[in-house]
């Protein structure tokens, strides 16, 4: 998830280009803290929504690529909602998925997916409405923190890859985040001084040439990375003093490990009561900031534990820490018959244990955080 300037420690600074002016300062809101699953929720639904817009921004027959990025989202991008949307109202939740197939679908045949993706469109409408109440969505530092996720995760590392791994689809996804961030923007604006209204603009401006449209630009040859970084990290420090929130959950880390912990232990909770559409909400929204804000760092002071708590987020909701692919390599997304999993270290002939309960699993990685909190406060 997003990228917020990671900071170790309260001190070093890991992969940072700019640090916001306002960074020391105290707001009156900490979405990622007060709202940390419902940011995650909503992330998922705006990521579900930015990618039906490219399903019919390019012509069938569609590249591969974005197939694939269209099939993940009744995987991953859903699993950050359903269970609270199912809870809520099933019949919608199972529309939503078979509307989201649907997309998929057409778009691997190769046919044009206009109509299922306005079905799908309609659905996710109704799912915003039904998983978030109106209230949190119109606050504005709950706008902020969607803005910021969409701003650092999408939009800069779209554009990072684009040119790093001349990935022409993570290009058209920054693009079609920025026209959702832009929405955002015009939104949040009118709350802002005559100087910071102008200042955020200039950086909408400048992203806005870096996406003059869906396909990446041939002057992307003479591109860095960071291009897309700087005004969008700019952007996130000028909506903090707008919105008067926090936005950069890394500041504290002993803190933001405590705080991963207690949503940990909550999704644990939910894994024992047998709701684990649930519990799995939690634990995304608890992996966005462990793997943007902690895991660099953890791999430095605590290496084992850091593998350790990735190969947990592998076995319980199957996904894998970009710093470290052998950590939880080998962990899969559900298996019945094993008693266990063991992710094994390619430096190390000792194995991680998983064990295979997921309530288990969840416990020793509510510990793990704690233990990590531990570690941060020395």
């Amino acid at each position: 998830m997003s990228k917020l300037l990671p900071v170790a420690l309260g001190a070093f600074v890991l992969g940072a280009t700019l640090v916001p002016a306002a960074a020391l300062a105290d707001y009156a809101h900490e979405p990622f803290f007060e709202q940390t699953v419902p940011e995650s929720q909503a992330f998922g639904l705006e990521t579900i929504g930015n990618k039906l817009l490219l399903a019919t921004t390019f012509p069938a027959p569609l590249d591969d690529d974005l197939v694939d990025q269209l099939e993940d989202m009744s995987g991953p991008d859903l699993a950050r909602f359903f269970g609270t949307l199912q809870s809520k109202n099933r019949k919608l939740a199972a529309s939503l998925t078979k509307a989201l197939d649907a997309v998929a679908t057409a778009a691997s045949d190769g046919k044009d997916a206009s109509a299922a993706v306005r079905t799908a469109q309609g659905l996710l409408a109704k799912a915003y409405d039904t998983v978030l109440d109106k209230k949190l969505r119109d606050e504005p530092s709950f706008k902020a923190g969607v803005m910021a996720n969409l701003l650092l995760d999408s939009v800069s590392e779209g554009y990072e890859d684009a040119v790093e791994e001349h990935d022409p689809w993570a290009y058209a996804d920054g693009w079609a985040a920025l026209q959702r961030v832009k929405q955002l923007w015009a939104e949040l604006k009118p709350l802002g001084t005559t100087e910071r209204q102008a200042d955020g603009q200039e950086m909408i401006d400048a992203l806005d040439k870096l996406f003059p449209s869906s396909t990446p630009p041939k002057s992307m040859d003479i591109a860095t990375g960071d291009d897309a970084e700087v005004p969008a990290q700019r952007l996130g420090g000028i909506m903090e003093e707008i919105s008067n929130s926090s936005l950069y959950p890394d500041r504290d880390l002993s803190r933001l490990t405590a705080h991963l912990a207690d949503v940990t232990a909550k999704a644990c909770t939910s894994y024992a009561k047998g709701r684990d559409a649930i519990g799995a909400e939690g634990l995304h929204a608890a992996y966005d900031h462990y793997s943007s804000h902690v895991a660099e760092t953890a791999g430095l002071v605590e290496p084992e534990l850091q593998k350790k708590v990735s190969a947990l987020f592998g076995k319980l909701i199957g996904v894998k820490d970009d710093d470290d692919d052998d950590a939880n390599a080998d962990a899969p997304r559900g298996d019945d018959d094993a008693k266990s999993v063991a992710a094994k270290d390619d430096d190390d002939d000792d194995a991680i244990v998983i064990p295979k309960s997921p309530v288990k699993a969840c416990g020793q990685l509510k510990q793990a955080f704690t233990d990590l909190k531990t570690t941060f406060s020395d």
